[in-house]
């Protein structure tokens, strides 16, 4: 019971691959007129989810709230309400005579025990092409979703020039909301990168048009609800086969460019981790606090 969620994103020239296993989250910031928006890049895999609910029924698993395990509520009911509003209890899954693993997620790296009852580490994969309307994205774990919604996080770090910053105050906020509503803390992680020059990468076509774009999901890749026959699914040869595709093209195609100037951390916060690549910088704020999300 050690497993992990996991997320990726891999920038590709205009092209943006998000592959995700867990609830950590993606975001992109899209902008529509005098507006920023937010729009994930990627889906939890959590029991509120009716697809990823009903697969993990199909594979034996429970999916029961804590008090739901305790007696305190119901067991028949399985209706949770909505992740964004549902508090502190959410659905987890268990063993069908045992009070473990109680993971949250339906997906996720490494539990052996959690992958008897349907817990996959088979992520989904979406495809966006970038625009100039996309200012940057934010790829951050549940710790910080926990609590803040996705516009919330993007309206926070759109206000300020400097990522740094906005890593340390979304991290920070995230913190605080914590000690509000619960006697615990999860993992607090963010990176934000900006995306810049894309109008000079992407050529008159796209910049000519006066079109707003959004980014486009061409390809999610849900699994297999049989956990057993996973190595034989097409689905399963299919992720692995784009995912090897993609390495190599990525190994042809970028330079991790090493020269551009490093920016000096801003004077309120510690030198963050830093890696340019191509025209986005990557900043990331770290918060190790309390227990896993289990």
């Amino acid at each position: 019971m050690s497993g992990t969620t996991a997320i990726t994103v891999l920038v590709v020239e205009d092209t943006l691959y998000v592959a995700n296993v867990g609830d950590s989250r993606a975001v992109i910031a899209v902008k529509e007129g005098n507006q920023i928006l937010a729009e994930d890049l990627s889906n939890d895999q959590t029991p509120f989810r009716k697809d990823e609910y009903e697969r993990v029924k199909l594979c034996g698993a429970r999916v029961l709230s804590v008090d739901q395990v305790e007696g305190l509520k119901d067991p028949n009911i399985q209706n949770w309400g909505d992740e964004e509003s549902q508090g502190g209890d959410p659905p987890r899954l268990w063993v069908p005579n045992g009070m473990y693993p109680g993971t949250a997620f339906t997906r996720s790296v490494g539990d052996s025990t959690a992958e008897k009852i349907g817990v996959i580490a088979v992520p989904e994969v979406s495809v966006v092409r970038l625009t100039p309307n996309h200012l940057f994205f934010v790829v951050a774990s549940d710790g910080v979703f926990e609590f803040l919604p996705s516009q919330t996080v993007v309206n926070m770090a759109a206000s300020y020039s400097d990522p740094r910053d906005a890593c340390a105050a979304i991290a920070g906020e995230s913190y605080k909301l914590w000690l509000e509503n619960e006697n615990r803390t999860d993992d607090i992680t963010i990176i934000i990168v900006q995306i810049k020059d894309m109008s000079n990468q992407l050529g008159a076509s796209v910049t000519d048009s006066g079109e707003d774009y959004r980014p486009t999901m061409m390809r999610s890749v849900k699994g297999t609800p049989d956990v057993a026959t996973l190595s034989e699914s097409e689905t399963y040869n299919s992720v692995r086969s784009d995912l090897s595709d993609l390495q190599q093209s990525f190994q042809h195609s970028v330079s991790i460019n090493r020269s551009a100037a490093i920016v000096v951390p801003s004077p309120m916060h510690q030198r963050p981790s830093q890696l340019l690549m191509g025209n986005s910088t990557f900043y990331g704020s770290d918060l190790e606090l309390g227990n896993l999300d289990m």
